[in-house]
C-alpha cells in the first residue's frame, strides 16, 4: 500500500530532505511490529520518493531496472528497485481490472441494509473470478455478460427436480390393516 510520509510518524525512515539528496534508486527499510504482525515499510527514491508498506514483502533482493535520466546523463541508467515495488507494479493492474469488470455488469439491487450490499458485491467478485478462471482453464473467450447469463441459467436449472414417469413411489411403507 502506498502511503504519504505523515501517515506513519513513529517509523524510523530516512528523512525526506536527506533522501532527496541521495542518488536515484536509494531506498530505506524499516520493520515494525503492530499487534504481533510484522510490517515492513520501504521508502524508495525514483523520480519522487515512494513509500510502500506490506506485511508480505520487504526490500529484499533489489533488482536493476532501466530508467531514463533526464537531469544529468540524458540516457538510460540502471537503478536499484526493491522487491516490494516490483511486486506492487506487477499486480496493481489486477485490482484495476477486477474493479473494471465488476463495474460493467454490477448487480443493481437497492437495499437499505448494508450487509445486503456487501453480499451482492461479494457475489460480483465471485462471478468475475469464476469467469477469469474459466477463460484461463478452457481458453474459451466467452464474454462476461454471456458467462453471467449462462451461469444464472445453470444455477436456476440445478434446483429443478425432474418428475419421473409412472406411478410415484412413496418413501413410507403401507401397513396392512388386520
Amino acid at each position: 500500500m502506498f502511503l504519504k510520509n505523515n501517515r506513519f510518524p513513529d517509523i524510523a525512515l530516512m528523512p525526506e530532505k536527506e533522501m532527496l539528496k541521495k542518488p536515484r534508486g536509494t531506498y530505506d527499510e524499516c520493520l515494525t511490529v503492530v499487534d504481533g504482525v510484522p510490517i515492513t515499510t520501504v521508502s524508495w527514491k525514483d523520480n519522487k520518493i515512494v513509500n510502500v508498506t506490506s506485511t508480505f514483502f520487504g526490500a529484499l533482493e533489489p533488482t536493476k531496472v532501466r530508467r531514463y535520466d533526464k537531469k544529468q546523463q540524458k540516457k538510460n541508467v540502471d537503478v536499484e528497485r526493491p522487491k516490494i515495488i516490483e511486486v506492487y507494479n506487477k499486480h496493481m493492474g489486477d485490482v484495476d481490472l477486477m474493479d473494471s469488470l465488476i463495474g460493467r455488469y454490477r448487480i443493481i439491487m437497492r437495499s437499505k441494509k448494508w450487509y445486503i450490499k456487501i453480499f451482492y458485491h461479494l457475489l460480483d467478485i465471485t462471478v468475475v473470478n469464476s469467469w477469469l478462471m474459466y477463460k484461463k482453464i478452457t481458453g474459451n473467450t466467452m464474454p462476461l455478460a454471456k458467462f453471467r447469463e449462462h451461469l444464472s441459467v445453470t444455477l436456476m436449472q440445478s434446483g429443478i427436480a425432474k418428475r419421473g414417469k409412472g406411478r410415484p413411489s412413496g418413501s413410507f411403507e403401507i401397513q396392512e390393516n388386520i
